[in-house]
């Protein structure tokens, strides 16, 4: 989350100040074993998933951009 706030920035796209911390809180409302249609779709070998369209994403603004996007890099690839 902070290699996409960074890449807002580049962006000049205004993000909330604590767009990280309100995130976390909403995903710590949810039951534990609540998952995203994301993680089912990477769990499921036979199903096409976002992985490029989130990850991909993301380490290609941050080349453009010159932001180092390793944690992106490192867990979706």
């Amino acid at each position: 989350m902070k290699e996409i706030k960074m890449i807002a920035g580049k962006k000049n796209i205004s993000l909330d100040k604590d767009v990280i911390k309100n995130s976390i809180d909403k995903a710590r409302s949810f039951p534990y074993e609540t998952k995203t249609s994301f993680q089912r779709d990477v769990e499921n070998p036979n199903k096409n998933n976002e992985k490029d369209l989130f990850g991909g994403t993301i380490i290609r603004m941050g080349k453009e951009y010159n932001i180092d996007t390793e944690y992106t890099g490192k867990y979706f690839f």
